[in-house]
């Protein structure tokens, strides 16, 4: 059974219409040669980078500890963002942030889903050690989603937002909203808003979701956690996953 393991190069796992799809580091030509001799249906990659924009100003701060994103949707005060967006291993319940810089409205965080981190404090290298030891493997996330009390009002509630991509940018992965899963089908289309810092513009995108599975998605340089995420691949090969494009909302198309 094929496992995701960042350090062997294999960055994601998962289940597309026409079977299992295996991600792995496009700079490893044998094990590429050797999953696709298998029969495995491999997609030679990058590896996967959370998706925030962090300007390079020397004065920049933001209450979260991370980077900007675009910008959250929902209605009736709850506004849909990614946990990343606000926080990273802890929970950002109740905290004040800038979740998205356009404007440097800053909200509550009201409703939160930590990452399960096996860096940083003690108590987490414990926590997945003894996991590990129990069960063979890593914990895996199952959402990357954070409910703010600031946003845009929308007719109805996402039902993914963008977590991550390969550094390349060709396809991004996506979050279910807890409770959305229902929604979400593999080919289905959806349409989803970022906000480009590059150029300061708003851009609409559509795109097919392809897969669902497993992937490992860097915190940082050397840190990564486990996320259960679907591929979203754009209908425009022009566009290109870009940082900022965190927490991108997905509405059905």
């Amino acid at each position: 059974m094929l496992r995701v393991d960042p350090n062997k190069g294999i960055y994601g796992v998962a289940h597309g219409k026409n079977g299992t799809i295996v991600f792995v580091d496009q700079r490893n030509a044998d094990i590429i040669y050797s999953l696709r001799q298998m029969g495995n249906n491999v997609v030679p990659t990058t590896k996967f980078v959370l998706m925030t924009y962090v300007p390079s100003n020397p004065t920049y701060t933001k209450f979260a500890g991370a980077g900007y994103c675009s910008p959250p949707f929902g209605n009736n005060g709850r506004y849909h963002t990614a946990h990343h967006c606000v926080g990273t291993c802890n929970d950002a319940t109740g905290k004040r942030v800038t979740v998205f810089n356009s404007k440097r409205a800053d909200g509550e965080v009201i409703e939160d889903t930590p990452f399960i981190c096996c860096t940083g404090n003690w108590f987490n290298k414990l926590f997945c050690t003894i996991y590990k030891w129990l069960t063979g493997k890593l914990p895996v996330n199952k959402y990357d989603h954070a409910v703010v009390d600031i946003g845009n009002d929308a007719p109805e509630d996402p039902i993914m937002v963008l977590s991550a991509a390969p550094v390349t940018g060709e396809f991004a992965l996506f979050s279910a909203v807890p409770g959305k899963e229902n929604e979400i089908t593999i080919g289905g289309k959806v349409i989803v808003g970022s906000y480009d810092y590059f150029d300061n513009t708003y851009k609409v995108w559509s795109g097919t979701i392809d897969s669902y599975g497993t992937f490992s998605v860097f915190i940082s340089p050397t840190d990564w956690v486990l996320l259960e995420l679907y591929q979203v691949t754009p209908e425009d090969p022009n566009i290109k996953i870009k940082p900022g494009y965190s927490g991108s909302n997905a509405f059905k198309a």
